[in-house]
C-alpha cells in the first residue's frame, strides 16, 4: 500500500471494497486502527506466497508500466517489487504506461501479450503522495554519530544492504573513505547513487552479479535517479523472489546487512516494527537480510538506532 492509499482507505463510502496489506506506513497506520484495513504481518520474501494461497486469482490488476519496446516487452520501471508475480496470476491486467519511464536491466520486463489494456499516460504526469503529517524533530547530531559508528564497521569489499529508516540512511555519508563496496538491496537509500559515482560502490568483490547495482527499488530523487540512467548498464532490478531470497543473500561473500532498530532488551532482543505494544510497520525485508548475512561467508548484520526516545531509553530491561 502507498502512503497516499489512505485517502480512499479511510472513506466511509468504499467500505463494499476490501483492503489489505503486509506493510504499515504513516498514511495507513491511523486507518488500519479504525478497521478500515486487514493488516496481516508478513515478510517481504515470504509476502507472495501467502497471497497466493490466500487470493490465487485476482479478478483485476493495475500497474505502472513502460509502453511496448521493439522486442515486444513491457518494463516495470523503477520499481518491481512482487509486481511480476502477481501480474501473472491476475485475470484481467491493466497497464498504465508512459514513454518516459526508465527501462532497466534485470528480470524487470514482461511480454507486452500478457497485458489486456493499455492505458497511457501523459508523460509528466504521475500520481503524487499528499503532503504527510509533521513528525517529532529528531536529534540528527545523535543520528549522525550513530551512523558514524556503523560505517565504521563496514569493511572494503563487503556488499551492503541498507534499510528503511533515518538511522540506516545517515550511515551511506561516512562510506565514502572505503573501497570496492557491492549493494545488493531493497531499496536504493539515498547517498547510494553518489556513492556509486564516485567509485565507491563498483561491485567488484561480489559473489553474484560481480560489478553491478541490483536492487528491487531504483531512488525517487530525480538527480540520483539521473546518475543511474547514465549508467543504467551497471544498475539491474529484480523482485522480491530473488532480491530477498536468503540462499541468495547468504551466498554472498562479506554480506553486510545495515538496518534501523526502535528498541533493544538486555539479553538483545531487536524490534524494528513496533514501538512499545504500538505497531508502527511491518516486518518488510528486514528479517530476510539479517538471516541471510548472518549465513553468509564474513558477513554481518548491523543495527543503527538512537539511544534515547524524548526522556525514555529504546534499551529497556524486558521488552514489552
Amino acid at each position: 500500500m502507498e502512503d497516499w492509499d489512505h485517502v480512499s482507505l479511510d472513506n466511509e463510502q468504499d467500505r463494499h471494497i476490501e483492503y489489505r496489506t503486509g506493510y504499515l506506513t504513516p498514511g495507513t497506520r491511523h486507518v488500519w486502527k479504525r478497521e478500515h484495513l486487514h493488516y496481516t504481518p508478513g515478510t517481504v520474501y515470504t509476502d507472495h506466497f501467502r497471497y497466493s494461497r490466500d487470493i490465487p486469482t485476482p479478478d483485476i490488476g493495475f500497474f505502472h508500466m513502460t509502453t511496448p519496446d521493439a522486442a515486444g516487452t513491457c518494463g516495470f520501471g523503477i520499481g518491481l517489487w512482487d509486481n511480476k508475480i502477481n501480474l501473472q496470476k491476475c485475470g484481467i491486467v491493466v497497464a498504465e504506461v508512459q514513454e518516459e519511464m526508465l527501462r532497466t536491466p534485470g528480470d524487470n520486463f514482461i511480454d507486452a501479450d500478457a497485458i489486456d489494456y493499455f492505458v497511457i499516460i501523459p508523460d509528466g504526469e504521475v500520481p503524487r503522495a499528499p503532503a504527510r503529517r509533521e513528525k517529532p524533530p529528531l536529534d540528527f547530531n545523535a543520528v549522525d554519530v550513530a551512523g558514524a559508528l556503523a560505517a565504521s564497521l563496514v569493511n572494503d569489499g563487503d556488499t551492503l544492504e541498507i534499510g528503511v529508516g533515518v538511522a540506516s540512511n545517515a550511515v551511506t555519508p561516512h562510506l565514502f573513505s572505503k573501497k570496492d563496496l557491492g549493494y545488493h538491496s531493497e531499496l536504493t537509500s539515498p547517498g547510494i547513487a553518489q556513492l556509486y559515482e564516485a567509485g565507491v560502490i563498483n561491485g567488484s568483490n561480489k559473489s553474484r552479479d560481480v560489478g553491478k547495482v541490483c536492487v528491487t527499488l531504483l531512488p525517487a530523487q530525480p538527480e540520483d535517479l539521473q546518475i543511474v540512467a547514465e549508467h543504467i548498464n551497471d544498475w539491474e532490478v529484480y523482485g522480491v523472489d530473488y532480491i530477498h531470497n536468503p540462499s541468495v543473500i547468504s551466498s554472498q561473500k562479506q554480506m553486510t546487512a545495515i538496518n534501523t532498530a526502535t528498541m533493544i532488551d538486555l539479553t538483545g532482543q531487536i524490534v524494528f516494527d513496533s514501538v512499545g505494544r504500538e505497531q508502527i510497520t511491518g516486518p518488510g525485508g528486514q528479517f530476510e537480510f539479517v538471516a541471510g548475512s548472518l549465513y553468509a561467508p564474513g558477513g554481518k548484520s548491523i543495527h543503527v538506532m538512537q539511544s534515547m526516545d524524548g526522556e525514555n531509553s529504546k534499551f529497556v530491561a524486558d521488552l514489552p
